[in-house]
Order: C-alpha cells, then structure tokens, then sequence
C-alpha cells in the first residue's frame, strides 16, 4: 500500500459530505411495508445471484428505460418481487427452477440473458435456501438472531456463518460485508459489532484502487491485470489488500468503512469505471456526486492518482478469474 497516497485520499474524504445508500431507490429495493422477512430475503437472494455482470452482454429497457449489467439484474428482480414478494420465500426459492429467470427476462426487452449461468445461480440459490430452512428457520433473520446480531464472534458471527454457504465463501467476504450493509442500512437488524464491519471489496473497484496507484504492484503483476489472467489466489491477494488498503483509508477520513463504500460505489459507478475514465474521456454527464462535489467536471483525486490521464490508466480493467461467482 502507498501509504502518502493513502493518507491523502482518507484527508481528501474526509471534507466531504457523503450521501449515505439507504437502499430505498423503489426501482431496485423493496420497502419495508412487505415485511423485514420478505425484504431480507429479497436482498441476500440477489446478492447471492448478481455476479459476473460486468463483462458482460447484459442489458435492455424496461418501461422504455435503459439499464445493463447488475443495475438491470435488480431492476429485473424487482420487478418479480413486486408481482409476488413469496418468490423471494425460503419456500419458493428452495425449489427455484428455470421458470423464475424465464419470467424475470420476460419484462421489457432484454439482450443478452443467454449469456448468464442459470443452471448454476438455481443450483447455489436452491443449496442455500435449503440450508437455511434446515439450520435456521424461513428467513435470513434468522442467521442474524443464531449470531446474536454480531458480524464476527469467534466463529459465530454473522459474517461467518454465510461463510459457510455457497456463493458467500469468498475469503474476503465481498458479498457477505456488502449484505450487512444493506440489512443494516435498510433497517430490518443492528449488529452489536457494526464498527468491526470491512470495506466490502468487488471486481468494480480495483481498476480505481490500481489506476490511482493506492496498491503497489510490481510489472508482471500489473500486465496480468491488463490481460484479465489473475488466478483464484491473486484475485484474493489483490483485494484483501485493497480491502485492508481502504480500512486504512477508512480511519484517516474519521469515516466508517460503510460511508467510504457509498463514496466509491458512486465514482466507480460515474467517474472512474472500468470502461469510462473521466480523466481520459473528459465525459461526464448526470453525476451524482455533483450534489456534495464541486468538481466542475475534473476528476477530484487527479492530484494523488497516479496514472490519470495514462495510456495505463485506460488499460486497466476490472479483473476476474475463472469461475468467479463472488463478484
């Protein structure tokens, strides 16, 4: 880690006024009038099932609206959730079948739904739901009571115990942080230990963590990622680091790891994204991060990024590893 680069980003962040995601955008998220039960199996099912969106051909319009990727996976879900909430049900999900993503992909027009695993997302949802009913109960609230609402107790956590279940054994907990988060936010539990909580780390914020030079990486290291060839182990090496990396960015901002999340989901999303570069293209249109930054259509962090404006800086990419279904 560059530790002055660190520095200057958790000061730079920590003058700003981040909006916090209460996850209440109605397009995605359920509210809470259908049930903490139903809501909460609503987010963990769709974390568990949105991965490998990135790369991929997967977009479309609904309601003459354009969304792609994970955006249009949720808006999809969604939208099955609100024709019927039990879809979500321990019940319902124990027993998922084709049927379910033949009638998600039905809404509106959608492109490239070929391209994503079906038979494996049934067959990890179907596992899980399974082994929650067994050791648990009929919601993922349950989970969260059996650890007596820490995220981490020698073993017991929250965190932990969704270790255990396919799809959430990511060593470094992506989906598992990401899912406290949510609950947390959405206001359906509290964890006795929030402050313990880690920056949840995915595929869409490495090229940021690496164009901005945060991680020291040596050459042959760094072409790997602009070749997309990382194994299983370096994926995990490269975000455990970055995970510590922002955890360290986290305590000089005087801000929760959670907020620092929110601050990047949104300029990963906008400013720096593994296909847009602001610094490179110069486009930016509908920021909103232009509610609490006066940026004036520079990137802010151009001071401390090392590669901005780079040939580098446009090759690095979101990198994956075969397999991946933690991000």
């Amino acid at each position: 880690m560059d530790l002055n680069r660190g520095l200057a980003f958790g000061w730079l962040l920590s003058s700003l006024d981040i909006p916090q995601n209460y996850y209440s955008n109605t397009e995605f998220y359920p509210d809470l009038s259908y049930g903490y039960d139903l809501v909460s199996n609503y987010l963990f099912f769709m974390v568990l099932m949105d991965y490998s969106f990135s790369g991929s051909i997967f977009y479309g319009y609904v309601d003459g609206k354009y969304y792609y990727g994970s955006r249009l996976f949720w808006r999809l879900g969604k939208l099955i959730f609100d024709e019927d909430p039990k879809f979500f049900s321990l019940e319902y999900t124990s027993n998922l079948d084709r049927s379910f993503f033949e009638r998600m992909f039905n809404y509106g027009e959608i492109y490239g739904f070929e391209t994503i695993d079906v038979d494996r997302r049934i067959k990890m949802v179907r596992d899980v739901a399974k082994r929650i009913m067994s050791e648990y109960g009929n919601s993922i609230l349950d989970v969260v009571y059996a650890s007596s609402n820490y995220l981490y107790r020698n073993g017991s956590g929250f965190i932990e115990r969704l270790k255990k279940f396919m799809g959430f054994d990511d060593p470094v907990e992506y989906k598992a942080l990401l899912l406290a988060k949510m609950l947390f936010r959405k206001g359906v539990t509290s964890f006795n230990d929030f402050d313990n909580i880690h920056f949840p780390v995915n595929g869409s914020i490495l090229p940021f963590i690496l164009r901005c030079g945060l991680i020291h990486l040596d050459d042959e290291f760094m072409n790997k990622i602009v070749q997309s060839q990382l194994t299983f182990s370096e994926d995990y090496a490269l975000r455990i680091r970055t995970r510590e990396c922002l955890d360290f960015v986290s305590k000089v901002s005087g801000r929760e790891p959670m907020v620092i999340h929110d601050f990047l989901d949104l300029f990963t999303s906008y400013c720096c994204t593994s296909q847009n570069i602001n610094c490179v293209t110069h486009y930016c249109n509908g920021c909103p991060l232009s509610s609490f930054l006066s940026c004036g259509g520079e990137c802010f962090l151009k001071r401390i990024c090392k590669y901005c404006g780079s040939d580098l800086a446009s090759k690095i990419r979101e990198p994956s590893f075969k397999g991946n279904v933690y991000y």
